[in-house]
């Protein structure tokens, strides 16, 4: 019988004390229906066991630093002819490589992202995620975000480009998305997804950090007209997940207090449904 033959995708995962969430990430790239050429980590000189997870994996380890740093130096050392840069902190569902790379390939891009879902079973967060993904897929013409924490290229289209821009702190996704976007054709694919840690939701708070993708997003604008400004983001500086703040409190049991009537309404139409059938 012969061997299926995959197409040569290198991962590259820049990581920063990642102890804790690499091994899930890496148990899903190990248990792929489509396996992984090779996976790289790039390791910003982490103080936790980062190193000894990839090692024990089977990685290749090169040095890193932010998450452009790393990219760009996991891409150097890779030889696949597709290039998947993923965040420490997403899972994939096993069916993820061949469902993304055939669909890939069958609209005809060289630079695509995946929409997420949380790994939370918070009302707030599922409302944000399915809000971001909805404005992914139908701004992908106009105003596209190129999603770093999963982004799948070409290798030709890095070296195009020539990387992620090593000074950026925050946002360097979208700069390098900006750029390729310039000659590459970009999608979001629809075929599968990933699953994304909240970590930072539930550190920074929900409402503020939603509130500062918000703020980068005009700031992205304002760059464009030569006024630059930024924000703080940091790096590997996750605590223990917190309780809800009172405003996110709030909001919660709104949502859930919608749901319950949403569920009350279904049910009551569905009794007037069988009444009238059965007159």
């Amino acid at each position: 019988m012969a061997l299926q033959s995959y197409p040569r995708v290198s991962v590259v995962i820049p990581a920063y004390n990642e102890a804790e969430m690499l091994p899930k990430l890496l148990g899903s790239l190990a248990v792929q229906t489509q396996v992984p050429y090779e996976v790289i980590v790039a390791d910003g000189a982490s103080t936790d066991g980062t190193r000894r997870v990839a090692e024990a994996y089977g990685c290749i380890l090169v040095a890193g630093g932010l998450p452009a740093v790393g990219r760009n130096a996991g891409a150097a050392v890779a030889t696949g002819e597709y290039l998947l840069f993923l965040d420490a902190d997403v899972v994939l569902p096993n069916e993820f490589l061949a469902a993304a790379h055939a669909e890939f390939d069958e609209r005809y891009l060289e630079l695509a992202t995946v929409i997420p879902r949380p790994d939370s079973g918070v009302r707030i967060d599922q409302l944000f995620f399915s809000i971001n993904g909805l404005l992914m897929k139908s701004m992908q013409q106009h105003y596209p975000v190129t999603f770093g924490a999963v982004m799948l290229m070409t290798r030709r289209l890095f070296w195009r480009v020539g990387g992620f821009d090593p000074s950026l702190r925050i946002d360097e996704d979208n700069h390098f998305g900006r750029q390729a976007r310039k000659f590459a054709t970009f999608g979001v694919l629809t075929s599968t997804e990933i699953l994304l840690s909240v970590r930072r939701f539930e550190t920074e708070g929900r409402l503020r950090l939603i509130h500062k993708y918000l703020q980068q997003g005009m700031f992205r604008q304002l760059k464009a007209l030569g006024i630059d400004r930024s924000i703080e983001y940091e790096f590997g500086q996750f605590a223990a997940a917190g309780n809800l703040t009172d405003a996110e409190q709030r909001l919660e049991d709104l949502l859930a207090t919608i749901e319950e009537w949403r569920t009350a309404t279904r049910r009551q139409a569905e009794k007037v449904k069988t009444m009238l059938h059965l007159r």
